[in-house]
């Protein structure tokens, strides 16, 4: 399969590299399966938010379309207890950052949860 690089911030490359250590895997296959995951599980979330960004370009205003294509999806959830190995500072910090994310986006009114 042909590869190619992409840049992603120091931070995310020491989680993901930390997180396929836990794993086993490599990182290119961690974020191959989450961002796989990812496409699969908010599906229907991408389906809404387009069906609302074409009601939004029919009826609605262009500083209204605006505001809601800059709202991002942005969360991705792991359940540490799918995960080998003893939990060091690293990794408790990382799942406290995810949980924080999560909390935020779920109290914006953003996440659909099924």
């Amino acid at each position: 399969m042909k590869t190619s690089t992409m840049r992603v911030t120091e931070t995310v490359r020491d989680e993901v590299t930390r997180m396929s250590q836990l794993c086993g895997d490599q990182p290119a296959v961690l974020l191959e399966r989450a961002w796989n995951e990812y496409l699969i599980n908010h599906r229907e979330q991408f389906a809404a938010d387009l069906e609302a960004a074409a009601q939004l370009v029919r009826n609605g205003s262009t500083d209204d379309l605006v505001a809601f294509v800059q709202d991002a999806h942005h969360t991705v959830v792991i359940d540490e207890n799918d995960l080998g190995g003893p939990a060091d500072e690293r990794t408790v910090r990382l799942f406290e950052k995810a949980a924080a994310s999560l909390a935020e986006t779920r109290s914006s009114g953003r996440l659909v949860e099924r």
